[in-house]
């Protein structure tokens, strides 16, 4: 679903056009203070309009999940939406990073890196990511390792084919005999197979002596080419680390460590399990919970931010009330983890150094903040433009007399709900049965909507397909004109808020 129509509305509110303003001039507003169903909204309509990279800030997971869900239904599909993943273990846990947690991660890092890198252009299609306080704090490689670290592959260029298969191992990729998977590559005679974990298939690369011949894109299930030519073939191969704990860096480290400092043979649970997997570079499940050990100066996603980059934070006091029940519960693993390695840090950051990074980046807040206003500094009014809808607990009859009395103010209307097929029909049966057939036929799309890519006009009434969790009413207070009355489950089902 995409009801990303409805944003061009945010262009009749001269409230949005002074928070446009103040972000061209850098000058960042207080806290906007925006109901919780209007905040998707306004931020899809700012990653559409800003067209720079942008990154959300929300205090809990399943917070973090639904703002992408919210934002999955706001966006088009054109739209480069990322979510930066949690690490799967609890911190000072030694368990294995999920596959899903790990290619999520580097595909977020990878997409920093255009424009940052030298040999990967600035991107005309942004990413907005996604970030739980949790994966936000999480320590990782630093940005100039992830560059080093990152190959850029060109038809024409001449390798040596040795040193880049030790390079591709080097940096987390595990050699197989078939690629099946991101992360995997693998070598027959002259043609090479690799997964980077950026793409969204593998790539065979094709040498004529020691130069790249053709770079072709195929289906692993299959094993071949992909037909359409513009997803086949390609001219440049982009393979970025496929681990944050880079298995060189790892073998580097695990050849300090002097054996009297090693864990008793037999002592369980032991990291010594790990160790002749780190001093011969291996790629192996555990091999995160490492990346503490790994590198003197740890970074976070922040570091990799372009100086372009929008940081945006959901609502600073959820999230450091988030973070707060976080550090306890970090705290307390590692009085439990009584066998760590010599030295090992935490896995995350500390939030008082991490806050006042954040706060460098003067970050847009949408909710609310902990911080009063700077001096001299005046709140935007766009709060004001979004007003809560009522709520009627699923009472059908209260809900159709305002749909009509908002038609006959020519109001414009859309319902946005998972029953939209029966909730038309029911309003169709109620303008017939009242005998305003017409109504029925001139003010109602026809048929349910599945997406919705452009405004409906004035005094329409729109049912569209689909979930989202909170709508709202959008008022011009210079007139105090009615905008949009856009109703969801919350508010057809629901009895408060």
């Amino acid at each position: 679903m995409n009801i990303s129509g409805i944003l061009t509305l945010f262009a009749q509110l001269p409230a949005w056009d002074a928070l446009r303003a103040a972000l061209d001039a850098r000058q960042m507003p207080p806290a906007l203070l925006l109901p919780r169903g209007a905040r998707a909204a306004v931020l899809a309509r700012l990653y559409l309009e800003r067209r720079v990279p942008l990154v959300l800030l929300t205090g809990r997971v399943d917070t973090a999940v639904s703002w992408q869900q919210a934002l999955e239904t706001w966006l088009p599909d054109t739209a480069d939406l990322l979510r930066l993943p949690e690490p799967t273990p609890l911190p000072y846990d030694r368990g294995p990073w999920s596959e899903r947690t790990r290619i999520g991660r580097l595909q977020v890092l990878t997409r920093f890196m255009a424009g940052q890198h030298p040999l990967i252009p600035a991107d005309d299609r942004p990413p907005l990511v996604i970030t739980s306080a949790r994966a936000f704090l999480q320590k990782t490689l630093p940005k100039r390792r992830f560059v080093a670290a990152t190959r850029v592959l060109r038809v024409g260029s001449v390798i040596d084919l040795e040193k880049l298969e030790r390079g591709w191992a080097d940096i987390g990729y595990e050699e197989v005999s078939v690629v099946e998977a991101a992360g995997q590559f693998s070598r027959r005679g002259g043609i090479l197979d690799i997964f980077p974990v950026s793409a969204s298939f593998p790539a065979r690369i094709e040498l004529f002596g020691d130069e790249i011949d053709t770079m072709r894109f195929f289906d692993p299930a299959t094993q071949r080419t992909l037909e359409v030519a513009a997803a086949g073939r390609t001219d440049r191969l982009i393979v970025p680390p496929a681990r944050e704990a880079l298995p060189g860096v790892a073998a580097e480290y695990a050849l300090a460590i002097p054996d009297a400092l090693l864990p008793e043979e037999g002592s369980l649970p032991s990291w010594r399990d790990d160790i002749a997997h780190l001093r011969g570079g291996d790629v192996f499940p555990t091999l995160e919970y490492y990346l503490p050990l790994l590198y003197p100066q740890p970074e976070s996603l922040l570091d990799y931010l372009p100086d372009n980059a929008l940081l945006v934070v959901d609502d600073w006091a959820e999230l450091e009330t988030a973070v707060a029940e976080f550090a306890s519960h970090v705290d307390q693993m590692r009085e439990e983890q009584a066998d760590l390695p010599p030295g090992y840090p935490g896995p995350v950051f500390d939030w008082e150094a991490m806050a006042a990074q954040l706060r460098w980046w003067q970050p847009l807040v949408l909710g609310d903040d902990v911080e009063a206003p700077a001096p001299g500094a005046e709140r935007l009014l766009l709060a004001d433009a979004f007003e809560p809808g009522p709520r009627y607990g699923g009472q059908m009859r209260p809900l159709l007399t305002q749909l009509k009395s908002a038609l006959g103010e020519r109001e414009r209307m859309i319902v946005v709900s998972r029953q939209a097929a029966r909730l038309q029909e029911l309003w169709r049966e109620e303008v017939r049965t009242a005998g305003q057939s017409l109504l029925a036929e001139t003010a109602v799309a026809d048929g349910v909507q599945e997406t919705l890519p452009e405004l409906p006009p004035d005094g329409s009434l729109t049912f569209v397909n689909g979930g989202l969790g909170e709508g709202f009413t959008l008022v011009r207070r210079e007139d105090n004109r009615i905008l949009l009355d856009l109703l969801t489950d919350g508010e057809i089902f629901g009895w408060k808020r």
